[in-house]
C-alpha cells in the first residue's frame, strides 16, 4: 500500500520524514490532502503543521530576535489563515513551506507594525500625564470615547495615518493638501483628542 493510499484509507497522515518544499507532498498527495482539510478532516493539517511549526518558530526567533512565545503566536495565526486560505482554493501546490513562512513573516511584522502604532499613540499622551494611574483597558477605553468626540473626517484622518499605517505624502496628495499643511492638520487634531482625552480621564 502506498503512502497515498495510506492516506485515503486512514484519512491521516502516517509517515512526514522531514519538511521540503511542499510539506514532502506529491502533487496528488496535496490534492487529496486539500480535498480532506476542506470537508473537515482537520487530523491531516495538525500532523502536517506539527512539524512544520517548530522550524517555523526557530526562524522567527533568529530573524527578529523574538521570544519563542511571540514567534509561536504569529506561527499559530499563520497556520489559521493558511489553513483558510487552503479551503478556499488560494493556495495552490508548489513551495508550501516557503509560502508558509512568507505568510508568518508577513505576519509578524504587521503585528509589529500595529503594535508600534498602539505605542505612538500612548505615547502622545503619557508626556502629559501619569497614565500609570489607569490600567490599559481604561486607558483605551478613554481613548476611544476621545476619538468619538472628533469630527468624523477629523477621525478618518487619525484612524488613516495610525490605524492603518497610510503614508502621509500620498494621503496628503489624495486630499489636495501639501505634506506639511497635512501635518499641521494632524497636530491640530491631536490636540482636540489630547483635551478631550484628559477631560475624560479626570
Amino acid at each position: 500500500m502506498s503512502e497515498l493510499d495510506t492516506m485515503t484509507h486512514n484519512s491521516k497522515i502516517v509517515r512526514i520524514t522531514n519538511i521540503k518544499d511542499n510539506f514532502n507532498l506529491s502533487k496528488q498527495e496535496f490534492i487529496l490532502f486539500k480535498e480532506n482539510v476542506t470537508k473537515g478532516d482537520e487530523s491531516i493539517f495538525l500532523q502536517l503543521f506539527s512539524v512544520q511549526l517548530p522550524s517555523s518558530i526557530i526562524y522567527l526567533k533568529n530573524k527578529f530576535g523574538i521570544s519563542r512565545e511571540i514567534a509561536h503566536d504569529v506561527c499559530m495565526d499563520t497556520m489559521i489563515e493558511f489553513r483558510e486560505k487552503l479551503i478556499n482554493d488560494k493556495i495552490n501546490y508548489g513551495n508550501l513551506r516557503y509560502l508558509f513562512t512568507r505568510m508568518a513573516v508577513n505576519n509578524y511584522l504587521d503585528s509589529e507594525k500595529k503594535r508600534l502604532r498602539i505605542q505612538e499613540a500612548v505615547n502622545v499622551f503619557s508626556y502629559m500625564s501619569d497614565i500609570s494611574k489607569s490600567d490599559s483597558d481604561q486607558f483605551f477605553t478613554v481613548l476611544t470615547s476621545a476619538m468619538n468626540n472628533l469630527k468624523p473626517d477629523q477621525k478618518k484622518l487619525l484612524e488613516n495615518i495610525y490605524q492603518s499605517g497610510r503614508d502621509m505624502s500620498s494621503l496628503a496628495e489624495e486630499l489636495g493638501l501639501s505634506y506639511a499643511n497635512l501635518r499641521k492638520r494632524k497636530q491640530r487634531i491631536l490636540s482636540k483628542l489630547k483635551s478631550n482625552f484628559f477631560e475624560k480621564l479626570k
